[in-house]
């Protein structure tokens, strides 16, 4: 059976460094208490923080032709190379509905020198051509944690059509762009307040066996660990790597959008107490504030 204080998302919850207190605070008992009501609730504070690493990168790059003397020449070349883009595209998890493609025909004025035999001097002349670009903006996503993060997929894409393609047909027309998905966040946010409550049970639990050990009784959290209020003392998020490199290189860009999500809480337990009478009946007292 699955144990919600022992597995989380994150593995064993180690407890963090918080304040606990006992309200109110339980005496020693003696022989003549023993048998009293104990009336108790436990206050602690949990802490849990975890870092995103994107989960979404947007990229644009060109392809295009080398000057052609008609508009179909240049529309033909680019066109092959487009098709063969487009499954590199797919190969690497990337779906159609996440790849925009814009067409641009350009015309270029090329000059040029023409010896003229009678004269045998040269004459400049100028003809038109026509280069043809496929404008590409990928979107590419994680759709689960098992699959590589974006950057590696980007870089591979890239490299693949260098290689394939040639870098006289292939150039980055911006810098890539990576982000957390709203869903994402909103996932991890849950996680990191459910860690930072799940930590702070775990020092409740510590705490009751401390007092079962003073008192000589049997101390444990009633509602089955559940808190009975939470209180948020601190909820942030923030670039996780700080201070880094302010190269353009696409893995700082990468790392510099790392998100840390840290959270802490206030938590009440109310506890259960079980004590001895000295005849060693066994009387059962819950307390709850």
């Amino acid at each position: 059976m699955r144990d919600p204080l022992t597995e989380s998302p994150f593995g064993a919850l180690q407890p963090a460094r918080v304040f606990t207190s006992v309200e109110p605070s339980m005496p020693n008992l003696t022989d003549k208490k023993r048998d009293s009501k104990i009336s108790n609730s436990i206050v602690v504070s949990g802490k849990a923080s975890k870092i995103v690493e994107p989960d979404l990168g947007e990229i644009r790059f060109l392809l295009s032709s080398k000057p052609k003397s008609s508009t179909n020449e240049a529309k033909e070349s680019v066109l092959r190379r487009e098709d063969y883009v487009k499954q590199v595209l797919s190969n690497f998890l990337c779906r159609s509905s996440d790849i925009q493609v814009t067409h641009l025909l350009e015309p270029v004025t090329i000059e040029k020198q023409q010896k003229e035999k009678e004269a045998s001097k040269e004459k400049q002349t100028s003809e038109t051509y026509f280069i043809f670009k496929s404008e590409f903006w990928v979107k590419l996503r994680r759709w689960d944690q098992a699959d590589p993060n974006v950057l590696s997929r980007m870089t591979e894409i890239y490299n693949v059509l260098l290689e394939k393609v040639g870098a006289d047909f292939v150039s980055v027309i911006a810098l890539p762009s990576f982000t957390q998905t709203d869903s994402l966040m909103h996932k991890y946010r849950s996680d990191v307040s459910s860690s930072a409550v799940l930590d702070a049970r775990l020092k409740a639990s510590q705490v009751t066996k401390n007092l079962c050990h003073e008192n000589k009784c049997t101390v444990k959290l009633a509602n089955h660990g559940v808190p009975s209020s939470v209180v948020e003392l601190s909820f942030s998020e923030s670039p996780a790597n700080g201070e880094i490199s302010t190269s353009q290189s696409w893995s700082d860009l990468y790392r510099r959008a790392f998100c840390k999500i840290q959270a802490e809480f206030s938590c009440t337990f109310e506890v259960k107490s079980t004590s001895y009478s000295n005849k060693g009946k066994k009387e059962f007292y819950s307390g709850l504030r």
